[in-house]
């Protein structure tokens, strides 16, 4: 098809040289209209897969230096199609990201599009950012970034000589908070509460149809979608159409987990999953398609999230949960948005009722709700219970505040700190003996690298549950034997210089 007679003899930079004469040229006429070149699309995918296996054979190359496994990230500005490269090998992603655009959808998408993915993605702002943070001196700004990421379940790089640009031109200066400890206070608050942090995941009630094709074609509606959704707090999740670039697909389960999905303008789909979006459609799933604004947002308007603000205000709402624990409390994330630039300060919210349907509570038994508050009191708080759900008031929310949703979670006297371990201990698993599955718990009286290893009865290692640095406070990790033979196992607990075993049965 592109004329070629014999791929031995063919030369693409022969090709090339016809169009431009120095790397140069070639990179302006590249990015202003690349589908001038013969074969673009094939050139930039066999660079992109070589990219991908170059960080595969350094991260081997990383891995047998150490002896051990080596945390790898890449940088991908937005999670753009072509710059999702070395999937298979990395751990997380380091995304640099325009923070004030469009108030925060496009930040909410990357996260929403790394937890499509399982992955994690340390966020940053970008220069311009930094350089209006510079300029204005609305530092609170980008504590509310970072509390927002973290509110979202990911991570942001702690704001320390980043790099800035005023009017389009770089500046010789960096941008460094003034008070580094006042910076530093909204990291002590996740630390103190990490244990409410590690292992939830966000609540799904919606999906947004992702599509890769359309995106590497350079549709951005998905962004607008992404906005919507966030502005009103609609809860929800990524349905990723990938291709040869990400080559990752939905599935019908996938699909099945929505009533509703959100489907942006130019989204294209393959045959397979064109056939599988139907199959739900029929199967009675709705599908909002983004073709005139302003019925779309008509749509938007008309959603029940499962947790809202009775009234509208400038407030992140971001529910939290741990899935496979029921016994696990809800968390509830606030994060006001209203941050004056000119006096940078928050606005404070006041009596602020929050709403929480029955369909995210299910059969828990909530009989206290906690409220840790950053900049403010941490208290227990009176709530009212109907048939739609709970109905919680917030006296005041500053900068964030995190309601804890379940058994009670503080002090009688209203204490700011949840009591954490004195000491480090391993719990007997339960049940026990079991089949297939069982639950181990155990605490840490402080933050600690830990490693939780299972053996057989002749000390082989026969799995490893645990391998990374933990926050202290009691954890819990479920164990599924389905794979090994009946008989008398071992697990053990290292911590720090704290070691300790255990014996467990299994039964088949």
């Amino acid at each position: 098809a592109a004329g070629i007679d014999t791929i031995e003899t063919y030369n693409y930079r022969d090709v090339v040289s016809q169009f431009c004469t120095t790397k140069d040229d070639f990179i302006f006429k590249y990015r202003s209209n690349p589908a001038q070149f013969p074969l673009i699309n094939d050139y930039e995918y066999f660079h992109y897969k070589a990219v991908s296996e170059f960080i595969g054979e350094l991260d081997s190359l990383a891995e047998a230096a150490a002896g051990n496994p080596i945390t790898v990230s890449i940088n991908a500005f937005n999670l753009t199609p072509k710059r999702i490269v070395g999937m298979d090998y990395i751990d997380f992603f380091s995304t640099e990201i325009h923070q004030r655009k469009e108030n925060g959808g496009e930040a909410v998408f990357v996260f929403k599009f790394a937890d499509a993915l399982n992955m994690s993605t340390t966020l940053m702002g970008d220069a311009y950012d930094y350089g209006y943070v510079q300029s204005t001196g609305a530092h609170n700004l980008v504590k509310y970034w970072i509390a927002r990421t973290y509110a979202f379940g990911h991570h942001h790089i702690a704001p320390y000589r980043q790099w800035v640009f005023v009017d389009g031109v770089q500046q010789t200066t960096t941008y460094s908070p003034p008070q580094s400890a006042e910076m530093r206070t909204i990291y002590d608050f996740i630390r103190q509460y990490s244990h409410l942090f590690d292992g939830y995941e966000p609540v799904e009630q919606y999906g947004l149809l992702y599509s890769h094709e359309s995106r590497n074609d350079g549709n951005k509606s998905v962004y607008d979608v992404a906005e919507a959704l966030y502005q009103t707090n609609a809860t929800f999740g990524i349905i990723i159409a990938g291709n040869k670039w990400l080559e990752k697909t939905f599935t019908e389960e996938d699909l099945a987990r929505y009533e509703k999905i959100f489907v942006p303008w130019g989204t294209k789909l393959d045959s397979i999953q064109s056939a599988l979006f139907a199959s739900w459609q029929q199967q009675g799933g709705t599908a909002v398609n983004y073709i005139n604004w302003l019925l779309f947002e008509d749509e938007v308007a008309k959603l029940h999230p499962w947790v809202s603000l009775q009234d509208n205000l400038s407030v992140d709402v971001v529910p939290r949960i741990k899935p496979d624990d029921p016994e696990a409390p809800i968390v509830i994330h606030l994060v006001n948005r209203d941050i004056n630039v000119s006096t940078n300060t928050p606005q404070e919210q006041d009596s602020m009722v929050v709403n929480v349907d029955s369909m995210l509570l299910e059969d828990r038994d909530i009989s206290a709700v906690s409220y840790l508050h950053y900049g403010g009191p941490s208290i227990e708080l009176l709530f009212e219970t109907d048939t739609a759900g709970i109905h919680i008031t917030v006296p005041s929310l500053k900068m964030w505040g995190v309601l804890v949703l379940g058994a009670k979670l503080l002090s009688t006297e209203g204490e700011t700190e949840i009591t954490l371990p004195v000491e480090f201990s391993l719990g007997q698993n339960y049940p026990n003996p079991f089949n297939p599955t069982t639950t181990i718990e155990y605490s840490l009286k402080e933050v600690s690298d830990v490693e939780l290893v299972i053996y057989d009865i002749i000390g082989r290692e026969v799995k490893t549950l645990v391998n990374g640095r933990q926050s202290a406070g009691k954890h819990r990790v479920r164990f599924s034997a389905g794979d090994l033979s009946s008989g008398v196992y071992h697990y053990r607990l290292k911590a720090g210089s704290y070691s300790n075993m255990k014996k467990m049965l299994v039964i088949k």
